[in-house]
C-alpha cells in the first residue's frame, strides 16, 4: 500500500511500530497530479483495514496499533453462560435415597416424584449407595461401585435426593457417596432437587446437603421439607397426603425445567430418542 507521508522524501520508508500485528511501514510517495484522488483512496483503504484495530495512546508517538481479536461466542464476549435449550429433548432424572432402609418415608417420597415425572422425564433409581466403600484417597477410583455411581450421576440431566436427618445432619452413607464425587466434576452445574421426610422435616439435613453440593458446583433448584410424615402415609407406607404430593410434583417440575435450560452440554449418545 502506498501512502503519502508529509515531511518524507519520495521512496523513503518510515518505521510505524514494533507491534507484530501492526502495519510495518508506510512508504512515502512522490507527488502526482492525482494527489487528491490518491489521498481519498488511501484513506478509504486504511479505514477498511483498521476496522478491527483499536488505537491506544503512546507517549511520544501519537497512537499505537493493537489488534483486537473478535469474540468467538456470546459466552466469551458477555461473560454469560452458554445455555442449551433442550425443550424438545427428553430429560434423564436420577432418584437417590439417603436412607438405606428397604421401606422408608424418603423412598416413598421419591416414588411420588417418579410418578410426577413420568410425562416429562426418563426416571432412573440409584440403589448402590450402601455398596460404595468408605472414601479413602489411597484407594483407586476405578472400584466398581464408585464407577457405577459416577456413571449414573454423569448420565443424568438432573438429580433428586431424598434424605432423612440423622443427628442434625445427613446420613454418613450419603455424605460418603458425595465425597467420592469431589474433584470428579459430575455434579458441576447439575440441577439438583432436595427433599426430606421425617418428624421435623429435615431442615438441618437439607442445609448440610446444600453446603456439600454447592462445594462441588451443583445447582440446588429447590428443597422440600415434609414434617410429621407418618400421618401422611397409608398402611403400606405410601404418601397419600394431597398437599405433599402437589408440592413434590411442583419441585419435580422446577427441576425438569432447570435441566431443560442447563448450561451443561447434553451427553452424546447413539440411542435414539
Amino acid at each position: 500500500m502506498v501512502v503519502e507521508a508529509d515531511g518524507c522524501a519520495p521512496g523513503e520508508t518510515v518505521a510505524f511500530d514494533d507491534d507484530p500485528h501492526a502495519a510495518s511501514a508506510i512508504t512515502a510517495a512522490a507527488p502526482t497530479a492525482n494527489v487528491a484522488n490518491l489521498r481519498f483512496f488511501n484513506a478509504f483503504i486504511v479505514f477498511i483495514i483498521l476496522v478491527p484495530i483499536t488505537r491506544e495512546a503512546r507517549p511520544g508517538f501519537g497512537y499505537r496499533l493493537r489488534y483486537v481479536r473478535p469474540p468467538t461466542s456470546v459466552h466469551e464476549s458477555c461473560g454469560l453462560r452458554r445455555i442449551y435449550d433442550r425443550s424438545v429433548q427428553p430429560v434423564d432424572l436420577l432418584l437417590v435415597s439417603g436412607s438405606l432402609q428397604r421401606v422408608s418415608a424418603n423412598r416413598a417420597l421419591l416414588a411420588v416424584a417418579a410418578s410426577c415425572a413420568e410425562a416429562d422425564a426418563r426416571v432412573a433409581w440409584f440403589e448402590g449407595i450402601a455398596d460404595i466403600p468408605h472414601f479413602n484417597p489411597d484407594l483407586t477410583d476405578d472400584l466398581e461401585p464408585v464407577v457405577a455411581w459416577r456413571r449414573a450421576i454423569g448420565r443424568a440431566d438432573c438429580l433428586l435426593i431424598a434424605s432423612p436427618e440423622y443427628a442434625h445432619s445427613l446420613p454418613g452413607s450419603l455424605k460418603n457417596a458425595l465425597d467420592w464425587l469431589v474433584g470428579a466434576g459430575e455434579l458441576y452445574e447439575k440441577p439438583v432437587g432436595l427433599m426430606s421426610a421425617g418428624l421435623s422435616g429435615g431442615r438441618r439435613a437439607l442445609d448440610a446437603l446444600t453446603q456439600t453440593l454447592h462445594a462441588q458446583g451443583a445447582r440446588v433448584v429447590g428443597q422440600l421439607e415434609v414434617a410429621g410424615v407418618r400421618p401422611k402415609q397409608d398402611a403400606d407406607g405410601n404418601i397419600v397426603d394431597a398437599d405433599t404430593i402437589a408440592q413434590t410434583c411442583a419441585l419435580v417440575t422446577d427441576l425438569v425445567q432447570a435441566a431443560r435450560r442447563s448450561s451443561v452440554a447434553p451427553p452424546l449418545t447413539n440411542e435414539s430418542s
